[in-house]
């Protein structure tokens, strides 16, 4: 499979993994698993148990959740997570650049598909630095604001993972 079509298949797979919902509550329950044709899935329900959701999987969502909401000059919507005008750059920024990580990734496993599982974590952790690094650029206050939408980004996913290999994708957790 051609990169190309392998990211475009990737970013398919982790559309559908993560689905928005606008409950909030706060009580906590084991993660569920439910069967589907492909085998069995988890359900991780990010209002009832959101620290289940990785941080990889939250920050690789909010930045195209935001390079998304650029494209499409969804400025009510950036606006509303209340950064000053210089940190939104960065925010920005650094969003519009996890299409280039991930194709990076994509090429990495077609030239080496043995060592998928080593190279989606190393992946994970690039993701991970970025946001590392976009967080000690902002603003104190900017930092908090992003953090704060995040989490509430966090508390309104769903994701559906397989059973099989749920542990892998924790990984880092």
């Amino acid at each position: 499979m051609h990169s190309h079509t392998w990211l475009l298949v990737s970013q398919a797979m982790f559309a559908l993994t993560c689905i928005a919902t606008d409950t909030r509550a706060q009580t906590s329950a084991p993660p569920t698993t439910i069967d589907t044709p492909a085998g069995k899935m988890v359900v991780i329900d990010g209002s009832r148990n959101p620290s289940d959701i990785p941080d990889h999987a939250l920050w690789r969502h909010c930045f195209y959740k935001l390079a998304h909401a650029k494209r499409l000059t969804a400025t009510d919507y950036i606006d509303s997570i209340g950064l000053s005008r210089e940190d939104l750059t960065q925010v920005l920024k650094t969003a519009e650049q996890q299409a280039a990580r991930d194709e990076a990734c994509a090429q990495r496993i077609e030239a080496e598909p043995h060592a998928l599982q080593e190279i989606t974590l190393d992946c994970r952790y690039r993701d991970l630095e970025a946001r590392d690094r976009l967080l000690e650029r902002l603003s104190p206050e900017g930092r908090e604001q992003l953090r704060v939408w995040a989490d509430g980004i966090r508390r309104g996913m769903t994701v559906y993972w397989p059973a099989n290999d749920i542990e892998q994708f924790k990984r880092p957790y």
